[in-house]
């Protein structure tokens, strides 16, 4: 026999549960369905802005880009708590491919920001600790977009890294000193 105490609890739990699935049924017709497939059935997802927000079903395949392929390989080594930056000039839609590594953990910053707006509107992409990363990057926007590598170790750490892609130059910045380079490649 079951006391008056549990069938209140299953009924209450009951209840819940069946809140729960209601509010999640009515969150996916409203706001998930527009937001990630870009079906609106109620019309919801485009009153709240949220339609098609994960992006199209389409994917660009090719983008076009106008300059010269360009590659630079540097190798850095960074004293205890020392750091250096490194940024290419890149026109938006521009892409490079990138590898780096360590001879121990880093905390890098993979970043840019605009020609016009300054280091003010800077936008950073990728940030951790590693010993290393591979990948490759297309440019936003015009401007200036490199990483920052920092030594948080007691002992000198050698940083390498190479990048081919449609880069214009380069600038090398290193404590307070700040220089264009030339490219490798």
């Amino acid at each position: 026999m079951t006391s008056e105490g549990d069938d209140r609890t299953r009924a209450r739990a009951l209840m819940t549960l069946t809140a729960s699935i209601t509010v999640a049924a009515i969150l996916s017709i409203v706001v998930i369905l527009p937001a990630e497939i870009g079906w609106d059935p109620l019309g919801t997802g485009e009153a709240l802005g949220v339609m098609g927000l994960s992006g199209s079903d389409e994917v660009r395949q090719v983008v076009a880009t106008t300059g010269d392929i360009r590659g630079d390989e540097r190798t850095f080594v960074l004293d205890p708590f020392a750091s250096i930056e490194i940024k290419y000039d890149m026109s938006k839609d521009g892409s490079l491919v990138y590898d780096w590594s360590a001879g121990g953990e880093v905390l890098y910053d993979l970043h840019a920001h605009p020609t016009i707006g300054g280091v003010e509107a800077a936008v950073s992409f990728d940030q951790a600790r590693a010993t290393g990363g591979a990948g490759m990057y297309i440019a936003s926007f015009d401007g200036f977009h490199g990483w920052f590598f920092e030594n948080r170790d007691h002992s000198t750490v050698e940083v390498t890294l190479s990048v081919v892609g449609f880069i214009d130059g380069a600038t090398l910045y290193e404590g307070n000193d700040q220089r264009r380079v030339e490219l490798t490649e």
